[in-house]
């Protein structure tokens, strides 16, 4: 989000100090709502990223058993 923000500023930063500045400037900048929004939804975020990390399991582990299946016949 910061950098989306830096990246569309006018002019970008030139210096270390000028990014500091402009990365404090647009933090200071953020929406309370927006804060308060992101800190609800984490824990959906949460559950998404347990349930895909689920689901890569599962696939990686009916791949690898497909594959033993197999070897065991040939």
């Amino acid at each position: 989000m910061l950098g989306r923000r830096i990246a569309a500023r006018p002019r970008p930063p030139a210096t270390v100090r000028d990014l500091e500045i402009a990365l404090l400037e647009e933090w200071n900048s953020i929406p309370q709502i927006l804060i308060d929004n992101l800190i609800a939804s984490m824990a959906n975020r949460h559950t998404a990223i347990l349930l895909r990390l689920e689901q890569q399991d599962s696939k990686s582990y009916e791949r690898d058993s497909d594959r033993n299946h197999h070897s065991n016949y040939h």
